[in-house]
């Protein structure tokens, strides 16, 4: 995220394409968030949602 926001586009890919699945990424985003934010229950719906369960 920090690479993304730094407009290191490519360097952020590289990092991403590393991981083992696309859940991974999900489940480590949604520790971020809800983490960050202080809540519990945020999700990301397979790339296409967010909300709270």
């Amino acid at each position: 995220m920090a690479h993304y926001g730094a407009d290191r586009i490519d360097d952020a890919c590289e990092l991403v394409s590393q991981l083992a699945s696309a859940q991974v990424f999900d489940d480590a985003l949604e520790g971020v968030v809800n983490e960050h934010f202080g809540v519990e229950g945020w999700t990301f719906f397979s790339g296409q949602a967010a909300g709270f369960v």
